[in-house]
C-alpha cells in the first residue's frame, strides 16, 4: 500500500485544522515488523503549514482538503 498523500497535496491536521502543503513523504523505517499490522507501511509526511512552519506528521493524522 502506498501513502495516500503526495507532494503538492493540500492537507489539514485532524485536531487543529491548520492548512498546509505536503512537501515530502517518507516510509518510517523505525517501526519493527512486530509493530506493523497486516504488513502496513507507516508514512511520515512533511507539511509546510500556513504559519510557515514545516513539520513531520504521521500519515493517519492528516486529511485531504481537496482531492
Amino acid at each position: 500500500m502506498s501513502c495516500s498523500f503526495k507532494r503538492g497535496d493540500l492537507v489539514r491536521f485532524d485536531l487543529l485544522h491548520t492548512i498546509g502543503v505536503v512537501i515530502d513523504v517518507q516510509e518510517i523505517q523505525e517501526f519493527t515488523e512486530e509493530n506493523k499490522v497486516d504488513d502496513e507501511i507507516i508514512y511520515d509526511v512533511l507539511v509546510y503549514w500556513c504559519d510557515s512552519e514545516p513539520f513531520w506528521c504521521l500519515e493517519f493524522t492528516l486529511e485531504h482538503v481537496l482531492k
